[in-house]
């Protein structure tokens, strides 16, 4: 009930406030992941551990491939994540360019979790992409990895794809913001 209510904002006829569970005045993956990763458990069950707090672009990178006339293919990668439960991203794209398909990536698709996908396409230029899974367990993965593609028919005409929007949740809904910062000290002998 909660994923057919994301991208529900404040003022829409299916926004309720009960399934804005981080009361941001919208339904956003963060929310549906938060009760989605409770499927098949009891309230006596505590979900997996939390990966250390750490923004959501920063832990996204666009990779285009593809030319004037072909198709473009835009993959979405996670990096250095911990336990991924779901991810919400948006893309900007030019007029030249209309969106053929949207996949989830290999990243999610073999971690042994179920990942279900969302996407909103405003055929205007702005696609957003989405992808919950439910329950506590298998594990979410964790590393970096491609999370979503998505495939352009071209007209020819030219243009950039932008990544304008990125949220990530482990699996019990909890942000995942960016790659944690690695600090190496040296050890000195006495």
């Amino acid at each position: 009930m909660i994923a057919y209510r994301w991208s529900a904002q404040f003022g829409d006829p299916l926004y309720e406030t009960w399934f804005d569970l981080n009361s941001e005045n919208g339904v956003d993956i963060a929310d549906v992941q938060t009760i989605a990763g409770r499927w098949n458990t009891d309230c006596n069950q505590w979900a997996l551990p939390r990966a250390p707090q750490t923004a959501g672009l920063n832990a996204l990178s666009l990779v285009v491939e593809g030319g004037p006339g072909g198709p473009v293919t835009a993959t979405i990668f996670a990096q250095d994540v911990f336990n991924l439960g779901a991810f919400q991203l948006g893309l900007t794209y030019p007029a030249g360019l209309s969106v053929a398909s949207v996949d989830l990536g290999a990243f999610v698709t073999q971690s042994g979790r179920s990942f279900f996908p969302l996407t909103e396409d405003d055929h205007a230029g702005a696609l957003s992409v989405a992808a919950y899974s439910m329950g506590a367990a298998p594990a979410g993965p964790s590393g970096t990895g491609p999370i979503a593609r998505v495939v352009f028919a071209s007209t020819g005409a030219a243009g950039s794809l932008a990544l304008t929007e990125g949220a990530l949740s482990d699996i019990t809904g909890q942000a995942i913001t960016g790659p944690v910062a690695r600090v190496y000290l040296p050890v000195v002998g006495r």
